[in-house]
C-alpha cells in the first residue's frame, strides 16, 4: 500500500503535457499584450514629440515676426491692401534695413539688412502656404496679417509623423 501512493504522488509532482500547453500559451498571451501596450505607448510619445515640436516653432515664429512688425517704421511690400508671401519692413535701425521675410524650400527666413538670411524654421518643420497681407487703407498706421501653415518634415507615411497646424496672427506697427 505505501509503494502504491508514493506512485501516485510522484505522478502528481510533475506537469501534463496540457498544463504545459496552457502555461505557455498563457504566458504568450500575456507578453503579447504588454508588448503592443509597449508599442501603443511609443507611438503616442512619437505623435506627442511631433505635435509639440510644431506648436513651438509656429509660437516662436510668430512671436519673431510679429514683434518685428511693431517695431518697423512702415512696410516696404506688401502695398496696402495687398498680400504677399514676401514682407518687407523699414526698420529704426539703419543697419537691419531693409528687414525682409520670406519662405524658400518649406523654410521661412528673416534677412536683416545686408546680412544673410537666418532660418526661423529648424529642417524638421516644413513651412508652406505663407501670407503677408497689409489691411491699411492708405494711413500711417499699418496692420499685418500672417497666416501661414507649419507640418512636421518626414518622409514616413506612418500616422506619428503627420501632423499640419495652421498659424494666424496679426501685428501693428507702432512708430
Amino acid at each position: 500500500m505505501i509503494s502504491l501512493n508514493r506512485k501516485v504522488n510522484k505522478r502528481t509532482a510533475g506537469f501534463t503535457m496540457v498544463e504545459l500547453i496552457l502555461y505557455v500559451a498563457t504566458l504568450a498571451l500575456l507578453l503579447s499584450s504588454i508588448f503592443s501596450v509597449y508599442q501603443l505607448y511609443l507611438r503616442s510619445q512619437i505623435k506627442n514629440n511631433v505635435i509639440q515640436e510644431v506648436e513651438q516653432q509656429g509660437a516662436q515664429v510668430m512671436q519673431v515676426l510679429t514683434q518685428t512688425i511693431r517695431n518697423s517704421e512702415n512696410v516696404n511690400s506688401p502695398n496696402a491692401e495687398n498680400s504677399s508671401d514676401t514682407l518687407s519692413l523699414n526698420v529704426v535701425d539703419t543697419a537691419k534695413d531693409p528687414t525682409v521675410i520670406s519662405v524658400s524650400d518649406g523654410t521661412i527666413y528673416i534677412k536683416e539688412g545686408t546680412e544673410a538670411p537666418v532660418a526661423l524654421t529648424s529642417p524638421k518643420i516644413n513651412a508652406g502656404s505663407v501670407m503677408f497681407s497689409n489691411l491699411s487703407t492708405g494711413s500711417e498706421y499699418s496692420v499685418i496679417t500672417i497666416t501661414y501653415t507649419l507640418n512636421f518634415n518626414s518622409n514616413s507615411d506612418r500616422n506619428e509623423y503627420n501632423f499640419e497646424r495652421n498659424f494666424y496672427g496679426s501685428a501693428g506697427l507702432r512708430h
